[in-house]
Formats: C-alpha cells, structure tokens, sequence
C-alpha cells in the first residue's frame, strides 16, 4: 500500500518548514558570533577570494602551481584560525547550554565512577 499524494506532500511541507527554520537559526548565530568576532568574516571572505586569485592566474599566465600552493597555505591557516575562534566559542557556550537543559531538565548527568 502507498502513501497518497497529500501524504508526501505534507511531508515535504513539513520538511521544508524545518529547512527553513534551521536555515534561519545558522544565519542568526552566525550574525551574532560575526557581531562578536569580526575576525570570522575577514577569514571567511580571504577562504573565498582564493578561488579568483588562482582563476587570475590561469587567465594572466601565471605560475599557478604556485599560486595554488599559496592559497592552500593561506586557506590552511585561516581555516585553522577560525576553528579556533568556533571551539572557543563553543566551549564558552557549553555551561550555558548545560545550565539551560538543567533548568527544563533534560540535563544528562556524567557517568558515576
């Protein structure tokens, strides 16, 4: 037996509806962790002008080798910085986020020893 086409698309209204909402809650964070550090939107626009930069190489005649390795260095770093600046924001976040299931309590308390 199927499901009929109300079903699947109720389904897929509902799938779209929390898409969506996920979607928002990202940007949201990420507005509110790139208010707090403007450094994450400097590395991420330098990890995105890598791609041109080798792009004008290879129109310019460049040594693109070279310019590849670079950008992979460079992107290495700043993907390195901004892990980071995340983890710490992460670890800075993880009390609050321990304190908030303890207060509606879904907390999960660590194993005894």
């Amino acid at each position: 037996m199927s499901y009929s086409p109300e079903v699947y698309r109720a389904a897929e209204d509902e799938l779209s509806r929390r898409r969506t909402e996920a979607e928002q809650r990202a940007n949201a964070l990420r507005a509110r962790m790139t208010a707090q550090n403007p450094r994450i939107a400097e590395l991420e626009l330098m990890m995105r002008a890598s791609a041109a930069e080798v792009a004008r190489a290879v129109v310019n005649g460049g040594n693109v080798e070279e310019v590849v390795a670079e950008m992979r260095r460079r992107n290495e770093t700043a993907q390195k910085e901004l892990a980071d600046i995340l983890l710490d924001f992460v670890i800075r976040a993880r009390p609050l986020l321990d304190w908030g299931r303890a207060i509606q309590g879904t907390a999960v308390l660590p194993p005894q020893n």
